[in-house]
């Protein structure tokens, strides 16, 4: 791990966007970076490793845990690691109470698409 470098957990169960991600914030930031496809494993490497920024997908398929429940799993036990959400869905699909968690417990949400990545960096 670069010493001072930002750590970042990227989790996706898309493995090109794992892949790809990984390799930018690496080249671009000099990012530390850890990717995982699991909802359940984001939060127990959430709780012993001091990341400075999640990217979590919204829908993982996950048998237990999508990215709404891992931000409410994660703020019971860190309420000040910034949370940035990536999805491929439109928020029309979201309920209120879904909008609601991510504007309250989340730095926003980022939509996927050609742009997605220099959005990340941007933000």
């Amino acid at each position: 791990m670069a010493q001072n470098a930002i750590n970042i957990l990227l989790v996706d169960d898309e493995l090109d966007i794992r892949e790809f991600g990984g390799r930018m914030f690496r080249k671009k930031l000099n990012a530390n970076i850890t990717t995982l496809n699991s909802g359940e494993r984001a939060i127990e490497e959430i709780r012993v490793v001091p990341f400075d920024l999640i990217l979590l997908d919204l829908t993982l398929y996950d048998a237990e845990y999508d990215g709404l429940k891992v931000i409410t799993e994660v703020r019971k036990f860190n309420k000040d690691i910034k949370i940035l959400v990536i999805t491929g869905h439109l928020d029309i699909y979201l309920s209120d109470q879904q909008k609601a968690t991510i504007d309250t417990e989340t730095l926003g949400m980022l939509h996927k698409g050609d742009d997605f990545f220099p959005q990340i960096l941007n933000k």
